[in-house]
């Protein structure tokens, strides 16, 4: 069976993917039928033919079109299988990705994903097995996972990425009978296995690097409360709290700062912690998106980042490394994730696997300038791993 092709947020040939992908499952372009040519599609989308030459080689991959020296491009009959005869067994990894119906609703997340399914797909590869990649896109409630039909996903065992755990669905996804991991789930179920690319040991360690350079008034910048992402921003506020307490310092409520849900809202509520004559002298943000935000009021108020406050963010996202000044940042390990879980589900097929688990990959606290660092090195990596053991 073909499988999904890997969308990525911002990629100008996405909606030329989606359309041809729309138009082969609803019959529109039947099996057998040739498509536009490459110029044409070009001037169709408004894109360059190297772009549509990209939409065209991954849904190609993908298994749903094929090429013909001199003809063209068309729909492929058939089902066949993406991979070629001789690998058994096959991996469906499983999202859910509201940025296929709204991009808008959460662009700077997107990246993680990919990061993971990248991790997956070469593993998967460099064991010759068989992966394609399942969007649910039917709405934008984290409930689709009590009701989606998990049976009709092909597949010899299934990779969940970010699902969400409830007694409805864990239930349900017993019933598969097929290997089932959980990659960085909402909860972690014990009777599955879970993959959690963990960043609370990452807080820790960049409070204690701030501490290390001086600081003693250091900030909060977390998610809303009330939004979809709460269990993260909870965990990981809760996380920046004890790392103080360990530190034999007390996190001061005005520096507890709900930050809303992306860059423009973490921008006012840094405004108006500067407003109200409180000042920090370093600022700890949930993630990179929020700490742009972040130095943006900084800037505005005229002040100077390290000099005046320190900043750290988290995720280590791809503007990170040119952000002005680089963003010290904590680096999750979403690729580490998606290998380990190639791992785990192959052992889990083999029937030598050690049966439900949880396992917890360290973050490297990625040390930049922004966070006052005074090093001849441009690039400090500290492993988290090492300094808890």
């Amino acid at each position: 069976m073909p499988s999904e092709p890997v969308l990525a947020s911002g990629y100008v040939n996405d909606r030329l993917i989606r359309d041809l992908l729309a138009s082969i499952q609803s019959g529109k372009l039947a099996p057998g039928s040739r498509i536009l040519s490459e110029i044409d599609l070009a001037e169709r989308y408004d894109i360059s033919v190297i772009s549509v030459r990209r939409a065209l080689k991954q849904l190609t991959e993908s298994g749903w079109l094929q090429r013909i020296q001199g003809k063209g491009t068309f729909v492929k009959s058939g089902g066949e299988p993406l991979r070629g005869p001789g690998r058994a067994k096959s991996i469906s990894v499983v999202l859910y990705s509201p940025l296929l119906i709204d991009k808008s609703t959460a662009p700077y997340m997107w990246f993680l994903t990919q990061r993971t399914v990248q991790g997956i797909v070469q593993r998967a590869e460099e064991l010759q097995l068989d992966v394609s990649v399942k969007y649910l896109t039917a709405s934008v409630e984290p409930s689709i996972y009590d009701r989606y039909a998990f049976e009709t996903i092909p597949g010899d065992a299934l990779i969940f990425l970010s699902f969400d755990v409830t007694p409805l669905s864990v239930q349900r996804l017993a019933a598969l009978r097929r290997p089932a991991i959980l990659v960085d789930p909402t909860e972690i179920d014990p009777n599955f296995t879970s993959i959690l690319s963990d960043v609370t040991a990452g807080i820790c360690e960049a409070v204690r690097h701030l501490v290390s350079l001086g600081h003693r008034e250091i900030a909060w910048l977390g998610g809303d409360p009330a939004s979809e992402w709460k269990p993260h921003s909870t965990r990981r506020q809760a996380c920046f709290v004890e790392a103080l307490a360990k530190m034999g310092m007390e996190a001061k409520p005005e520096f507890l700062i709900n930050g809303g849900g992306n860059e423009t809202s973490a921008c006012e509520a840094m405004r108006k912690l500067l407003a109200s004559g409180r000042r920090p002298s370093a600022v700890l943000a949930m993630n990179d998106d929020r700490a742009s935000g972040v130095a943006k009021a900084i800037r505005e108020a005229g002040l100077r980042i390290p000099d005046d406050i320190a900043l750290i963010g988290c995720d280590d996202a791809p503007f990170a490394e040119s952000f002005d000044p680089p963003l010290t940042t904590i680096r999750s390990s979403r690729f580490e994730s998606g290998v380990e879980a190639v791992n785990l589900t192959v052992q889990a097929l083999s029937g030598s696997g050690p049966g439900p688990l949880v396992k917890r990959l360290p973050p490297e606290l990625i040390v930049r300038a922004s966070c006052g660092w005074k090093s001849k090195a441009s690039l400090v990596t500290t492993s988290i791993q090492k300094k808890e053991n």
